[in-house]
Parts: C-alpha cells; structure tokens; sequence
C-alpha cells in the first residue's frame, strides 16, 4: 500500500469567544480540550442563550485577541474603545465561582445554553464587559 502523505497544518486558528472573529496564530498551546482557550467564552442574551451570528451579525465585528505573555483577553470592535481582560481574573472566576475584582459580588453559576447543551458557568467574568458588549451589539450580551 501507498503511504499516507504527511499532514501539514498551514493555518491555526482559535477562536476565543464562540461566535465572535478568530485570531491567527504562528504557533499556540493544547489544553485538555483541544487549542488553549478555543471557544472557551460565549455572549450570551438575558434568557442565557448563546447568541450566534445567525441571530446577532455584529458578533462578527467583535475580533478577540489574547496575549499570553500579558496574560489578557482583549475585545476589540470598530468605533469603541477596547476591552480588556486579565486572563487570571477570568481563571479565578471560572475555578471559585466568585467574582473578579472591580465587578459584583460572588454569585452562584448560572445556567446557559451553547447550542443545545446546558452549562454551568459564572454570571460574568468582568462587569464592564455587558456594557461594552450591549454597546457594541446593539442589544445586552454577557460574556460568560
């Protein structure tokens, strides 16, 4: 039989908030599910569904970049200012259930659909991030 011919990765993508534009990368860690932080953050609306582009076209305007070395999640939009976020106010949110500094008191996790499938996850891991996000989309988000 003739070998297989060798798989070549020419692009990696990862895409940091599910929905939102992806990030090109050179080069980029695994986690235990896959690439490192990929579709690791949703918006999504008041009833804790996910939003789409299908039903939100503007997510597509949001291009998320994250800094290792700085360790931040950065939000990005034409015509607002950026948001960022330190990755390890996120993390401690994500792993205690509790709030991150500046933002609103620990909160129990909140239930949200991704698709079709229920997760726990937090209320939200920045408080400015609502206000940029509804600003943003035209309509509330939370980044969950």
């Amino acid at each position: 039989p003739t070998p297989a011919p060798p798989i070549v990765i020419s692009r990696v993508i990862v895409y940091p908030v599910k929905s939102c534009a992806g990030m090109e990368v050179d080069a980029w860690s695994l986690g235990p599910t896959g690439l490192l932080f990929d579709r690791h953050w949703a918006i999504v609306n008041a009833k804790g569904t996910a939003l789409t582009q299908k039903r939100a076209a503007k997510l597509s305007q949001i291009q998320p970049r994250i800094d290792l070395k700085r360790g931040v999640l950065t939000l990005e939009s034409p015509g607002v200012d950026p948001l960022t976020i330190p990755l390890r106010a996120a993390a401690a949110v994500a792993a205690a259930g509790a709030a991150a500094p500046n933002s609103s008191p620990a909160s129990p996790l909140r239930e949200v659909r991704v698709c079709a499938t229920k997760c726990q996850t937090i209320p939200e891991i920045s408080q400015g991030a609502g206000a940029w996000l509804s600003r943003v989309l035209g309509q509330p988000g939370t980044l969950v």
